[in-house]
């Protein structure tokens, strides 16, 4: 879980933070960040649809738990990999499609 954003929490909002608090949650910094968790999560639901549609054996015919473990743990290297060369313009997309919501979010007044 990742410990450098703070979220707001209720009882911020009861006491009525100062809204330059959750500003900074709206940064270019963070929102590309956001956008790059989300698309690294959206191609890891993918890859591992694309991985359930091979045959379950490996090479050798043996289906282990830990081949799937480690395999598992690639497919999750190879997603961030791929988010942060942004080849496909995912994360991009998502950046220019949350600015605008955390913006708002950071603006709005507490009551």
């Amino acid at each position: 879980m990742r410990t450098d954003i703070q979220y707001p929490t209720a009882a911020d909002v009861g006491r009525n933070a100062p809204v330059s608090r959750f500003q900074s949650l709206a940064s270019a910094r963070e929102t590309k960040k956001i956008a790059e968790e989300f698309a690294s999560l959206l191609l890891l639901e993918l890859w591992k649809s694309m991985r359930a549609t091979l045959s379950s054996e490996g090479l050798d015919g043996n289906n282990s738990a830990a081949r799937d473990h480690y395999l598992s743990l690639a497919d999750i290297e190879v997603t961030r990999s791929l988010v942060k060369r942004d080849d496909m313009g995912l994360t991009r997309f998502l950046e220019r499609a949350l600015r605008p919501v955390l913006t708002q979010s950071a603006e709005e007044p507490t009551s």
